[in-house]
């Protein structure tokens, strides 16, 4: 009985609802607010809005560029006076990033081993692939894969961070094939 009853009510309640008429936009009776005007633009308006948020955008980029150089104070006299004249940047840089603790020195990372297999987790022609650790703050310890080209000796150390979801040893593979 309820249920007979509600339904009419639901018709009756949608049928008023959609007989009224819609409201009507009336324009202001004194003009636009003050500091404004209409909106008279001829053409694409999305066009021109976007033409002018790119500009807007652009401009402040470039004119970044410029202000970055006030902090910053090169002293290009030689390497060791260069590295000092970054150390209050890189402070600075630290801060904003979080990283405050102070870095733990270390000879050099360590071949992760497991029983019964070796370190080194793949090898080609070129280059073979090693499981490593080492200290970082703490007693937290980073791994990471270290690729040892085999032609060559290495002249430095690149670290490659692989994007999310991506695991590290299809990342080394990718770059190896591709390095650029």
């Amino acid at each position: 009985m309820r249920r007979l009853l509600i339904v009419p009510i639901i018709i009756l309640f949608s049928v008023v609802a959609l007989a009224q008429q819609p409201p009507v936009i009336k324009k202001s009776p004194g003009g636009p607010l003050p500091g404004t005007v209409h909106l008279d633009w001829d053409g694409d308006i999305v066009e021109k809005l976007t033409d002018a948020a790119d500009a807007f955008f652009l401009a402040e980029t470039l004119e970044t560029v410029k202000r970055q150089e006030s902090f910053w104070n090169r002293d290009l006299s030689s390497a060791l006076a260069y590295e000092k004249s970054l150390e209050t940047n890189r402070r600075e840089l630290a801060r904003i990033l979080g990283v405050v603790e102070p870095r733990v020195e270390f000879p050099s990372p360590q071949f992760v081993h497991h029983v019964g297999r070796s370190p080194e987790l793949h090898e080609t022609d070129d280059y073979a692939v090693y499981a490593i650790r080492w200290p970082v703050f703490g007693d937290y310890i980073a791994e990471g894969l270290f690729v040892m080209p085999k032609r060559e000796k290495p002249s430095r150390i690149d670290i490659l961070i692989p994007d999310a979801g991506e695991y590290a040893e299809d990342f080394v593979t990718r770059i190896c094939e591709n390095p650029w």
